[in-house]
């Protein structure tokens, strides 16, 4: 399979022997769903549509709910325990 990416990553569409698909994202980087490992810039996708795992593979976000399932941890907001 052969990806077509744009300048951000984003794989547009993937061409096989036998067809060839477009995909397009919502602004949080829903699709349909294609077939490469690879989605809205160039982010790891997760079996599950729609799902990424951000922050080098730490925390999974859901591009549909456009959420991440988890909260930041302290050590990661700027506000500590507040944020």
């Amino acid at each position: 399979m052969m990806l077509a990416p744009d300048d951000k990553n984003s794989v547009l569409s993937e061409v096989s022997e036998q067809k060839r698909k477009g995909i397009a994202y919502s602004a949080y980087g829903y699709d349909d769903g294609g077939e490469s490992h690879l989605g809205h810039n160039g982010e790891l996708r997760d079996s599950l549509p729609g799902h990424y795992f951000l922050g080098k593979g730490y925390r999974m976000f859901n591009a549909q709910l456009m959420r991440f399932h988890s909260p930041d941890g302290a050590s990661w907001s700027p506000f500590g325990e507040g944020g």
